[in-house]
């Protein structure tokens, strides 16, 4: 016996159906008519057209100064990079805002930067 039809007879037994339909059951079920979803179209993608700037900062051998300091020396020197380039983005030449700061990592998956 193939092991397909070991498979279906198996999964027949465990839930009382029968593994394959019959020729009555496909003859019924294809009489009988199929629901179809009425969804509503897509709606149109909205949005404004901008002009913006990317600006890319490194802390230079952030991760030697991490590994000489302990967790929490780290996260108040890092805190006060972040708040140090958000001031100078937002009260520069041309102020802005900053949406993210990304985190950077070199490639032997260490941390360089955020």
């Amino acid at each position: 016996m193939r092991r397909d039809r070991k498979l279906q007879r198996a999964i027949a037994k465990l839930d009382n159906t029968p593994a394959v339909a019959t020729p009555a059951q496909v003859a019924v079920s294809a009489r009988q008519p199929i629901a179809v979803s009425t969804c509503p179209p897509p709606a149109r993608p909205v949005g404004e057209r901008r002009h913006v700037t990317v600006m890319f900062c490194d802390l230079v051998d952030s991760t030697g100064i991490a590994a000489r300091l302990d967790a929490e020396e780290w996260r108040d020197l890092v805190g006060a990079y972040l708040d140090a380039a958000s001031a100078a983005v937002a009260h520069g030449r041309s102020p802005g805002s900053v949406d993210t700061f990304v985190q950077s990592i070199n490639a032997s998956g260490q941390i360089t930067g955020y």
